[in-house]
């Protein structure tokens, strides 16, 4: 059997409950998440629950690296990473694939809001499925 990527909707292969952090938390709460959740990315929300953008652990690892532990108790807002693009919950494996190949992951979405998280791990998952 083979996944047939043009009519495959990749909201199937996706996190459904993506876990998602205000930026004025800080960095040491985000890395207490993503270790305790096993994630390495969260898009990050302002109070009105808007994305703002995205905090990574090879963010986390790389300040870390060079600044040391102190980096832990500034806020995400100071290091966070452009947001995670956005996609309709329509959007196939096919368009999601393209994507993919320029960004970690992609944030699936509809007019309620975040519905789930696409990343490439995921896509791993749904070709290894169809073998």
């Amino acid at each position: 059997m083979t996944l047939i990527e043009d009519e495959v909707v990749a909201i199937s292969y996706s996190t459904k409950n993506v876990t998602l952090i205000r930026g004025d938390k800080t960095v040491n709460e985000a890395a207490k998440i993503m270790s305790d959740k096993g994630i390495s990315q969260m898009p990050v929300i302002n109070e009105q629950d808007k994305t703002i953008g995205s905090i990574k652990e090879k963010t986390i690892i790389n300040k870390l690296l060079q600044n040391g532990q102190e980096i832990l108790n500034n806020k995400i807002e100071s290091i966070m990473e452009p947001k995670i693009p956005e996609m309709p919950i329509t959007t196939t494996i096919e368009e999601a694939k393209k994507m993919l190949l320029q960004h970690d992951a992609i944030l699936l979405t509809n007019e309620e809001g975040i519905k789930g998280i696409l990343t490439k791990i995921d896509i791993i998952k749904a070709y290894s499925k169809k073998v």
